[in-house]
Parts: C-alpha cells; sequence; structure tokens
C-alpha cells in the first residue's frame, strides 16, 4: 500500500507519520507543499490510483478537493485550532477522513462534514523543546496580531468593535474559561453576522453565517485572551523578582534563575481558547522532558492525569497565584510531581497515536 505524505507544517510530527507508516510496511512517498507546482504534483500522483491513500498534518482546502475528485481517500492529522478550512465546502468531502485532539469540536464537525471525523488524542514528541525560550523581562509583551486578525475589525462600526472589546474584557476577568462557549452565545453571532463581511472567497464558505462567525470570533478572541494571560504573567513576575520565559504561544516557564533549564521552575501551560476541549500536544511535550506542570483546569486533564500527582492546574487567577507561589518555595514537591508526570507519559507519544489511527483505518 502507498501512501502520499504531503509535508508543510511541522516537521516533527511529518517525521513521526513517516516513520510509523513505514514500520506499517506502508510505502510513503514525499511531496512538499512549498512547491509551486504542487497542485499538479498532487493530481498526477492521485491519476490512476498512484497512491492509496493521502496524509497530511492540518487540513488542507485544495488538498481535500483534489482527493475528493480522484475518489482518493484524504487522511489530516489536526492538532491545532482554528482551521480555517474547517469552515468552507472541502470539509464536507467524503473522501476526508479527519482526525482531531479536540473531542467536542470533533462532534461538531460531524454535524456537517460527510466524511469521517474522529477524535483523536495528541502526544508528545520525542524532539520537542530543543530550542532556547525567550526571556520576557525585558523585550516587548506581545506580538502583533495576525493580518487576518486585524482584519476582522476594519471598517465595522463602532458600536461592534465597542461589543466585541467589551466581550475581551469580560473573558479576561474569568482569565481560564474558554472562549467560544462562553462568549460566543447566539447574541454575539448574530451581531457578528451582520457586521463582518464574507471572505473574498465566499462561495466556498458552508452556508452556515454560524460556523463561520465562530472561526472569525475564535481568531480574534482566542487571540486576545492569550494576550491578556501573557500580561499576567509578566506584571506577576516582574513584581516577585522572578524570570518569565516563552517556549511558544501558550508554554511559560518561571524560575527564580536568569538562566533555565527544563527542570527549573515552573511551567505554565494555558490552555487553547479557539477550541472546546482537548489538551494540548506542548503539555504532553514538557512533562515528557521532566518539567513540573501548572495549566489551567479543564475537565478532560482528568481523564489522564491525577491532578496534584502528575500535574497541577488552577481555576481562577488568585489560584494560579497561591500556587505559583507555594510550588517555587517547594522544590522537592515540584520534583516529585515532575517526575511521576514523565512517567505517566512516557506510552502517550505522538507516535502512539499515528498507531492508533492506521490501526482505526487500515486494522491490525
Amino acid at each position: 500500500m502507498r501512501a502520499l505524505l504531503c509535508k508543510g507544517f511541522c516537521e516533527q510530527q511529518e517525521m513521526e507519520c513517516k516513520t510509523v507508516m513505514k514500520e506499517w510496511g506502508l510505502e510513503v512517498v514525499e511531496l512538499s507543499l512549498d512547491s509551486p507546482n504542487k497542485g499538479n504534483d498532487i493530481s498526477g500522483w492521485l491519476k490512476d490510483n498512484a497512491c492509496d491513500f493521502v496524509m497530511t498534518i492540518s487540513f488542507w482546502e485544495e488538498i481535500a478537493a483534489r482527493c475528493n475528485e480522484a475518489n482518493v481517500s484524504y487522511i489530516s492529522v489536526v492538532t491545532s485550532l482554528p482551521q480555517a478550512g474547517f469552515y468552507t465546502e472541502a470539509a464536507a468531502y467524503e473522501s476526508n477522513i479527519i482526525f482531531i485532539n479536540d473531542y467536542m469540536m470533533a462532534q461538531k464537525l460531524q454535524m456537517w462534514c460527510q466524511g469521517a471525523v474522529i477524535f483523536l488524542p495528541s502526544g508528545y514528541l520525542e524532539n520537542s523543546m530543543t530550542g532556547t525560550p525567550a526571556c520576557l523581562d525585558n523585550s516587548p509583551l506581545f506580538m502583533e496580531r495576525s493580518d487576518y486578525a486585524q482584519k476582522l475589525t476594519t471598517g465595522v462600526s463602532d458600536w461592534t468593535r465597542g461589543y466585541v472589546e467589551q466581550l475581551i474584557r469580560n473573558q479576561a476577568i474569568v482569565g481560564g474559561s474558554n472562549v467560544l462557549p462562553d462568549v460566543l452565545n447566539n447574541d454575539v453571532v448574530k451581531q457578528l453576522q451582520k457586521n463582518w463581511d464574507r471572505e473574498q472567497d465566499s462561495e466556498n464558505v458552508i452556508e452556515s453565517y454560524t460556523v463561520k462567525s465562530e472561526y472569525c470570533a475564535s481568531v480574534y478572541l482566542a487571540g486576545e485572551v492569550e494576550r491578556y494571560q501573557e500580561n499576567m504573567l509578566h506584571d506577576y513576575c516582574k513584581n516577585k523578582g522572578v524570570s518569565l520565559y516563552k517556549w511558544n504561544d501558550r508554554i511559560y516557564q518561571i524560575t527564580e534563575k536568569e538562566k533555565c533549564r527544563i527542570s527549573d521552575g515552573i511551567f505554565i501551560v494555558l490552555a487553547n481558547k479557539a477550541g472546546y476541549t482537548g489538551i494540548d500536544r506542548g503539555l504532553y511535550d514538557v512533562l515528557y522532558k521532566g518539567g513540573f506542570v501548572l495549566t489551567e483546569f479543564r475537565a478532560e486533564v482528568t481523564d489522564y492525569f491525577e491532578i496534584g500527582s502528575h500535574l497541577d492546574v488552577w481555576t481562577s487567577t488568585e489560584e494560579l497565584w497561591e500556587k505559583i507561589k507555594y510550588y517555587l518555595k517547594e522544590k522537592e514537591k515540584r520534583n516529585e510531581i515532575a517526575a511521576n508526570g514523565k512517567k505517566q507519559v512516557e506510552e502517550m507519544s505522538f507516535a502512539y497515536s499515528i498507531e492508533n489511527m492506521l490501526n482505526m483505518i487500515l486494522g491490525e
């Protein structure tokens, strides 16, 4: 059996997929999505069933369309949200097999996707967190919003802009709650429908303003909440005289040292506000590397981890500050929990998730 692996989203995850598929005895052909002729290249491989299925990390509308035309299965493994392609007609093709690490989002997609949508927990990557984190002590607090997010409020009425900004402030007060179910109620969606223009490729957008507005709002609101949380962490660390390091958009490390190692201090892992549920792969990465994790509470955390034994959580800003203060002092307790967490995730690798995926599709 031959698989066409289209690469261009996350090199580490794509390498893991390739390794696992080869271990299953599959012939793996690689194709770069950076190629200017990728569309023709994909069509060439799909012609006369030269491959049995196409696979990508993330969901790509163009690939979905070409696989649908050729009647070839398109497998996408989605580990980050939001995905713009989920709100286009490409998501509804019967040839799609979508694996996603957000259980509630998988259920939602099943309402309008004709293909298979399957919940697949994520896992750690063997070679993750090998770089050097950015120290935020003397650097600008925030990256600028993406161009797309900036466009969302261009040309809308002052009333709408004020309405959205007030939602952001309200969301910031609760700090750790999830944007979409808690903030995007029906009234908000209706207001966004009236004021946010259709995208230029509107003929490809699913005829449901609710899902389109949900995507737009998740990009904008989720980013604002995460910016607010980073600001809180920065101010707290500055006031307490400790250092704050940023590994990626939702992983921070607080330490009393000027230089940090994975085993130092506390890792603050924020929840992905653009999703419904699901545990960010970054949490698995930190635990696998032996770091102590303090993360926002989500119910599904208890499906895989024991709070206070493998990691710890916070449910309010006040609780977060108290636990940071406690664990900075209790190094021994920190190290004990980190060791338990590392042991717990030893069999929760991303490669293991891909093995489960192949088993579901191809059988043993």
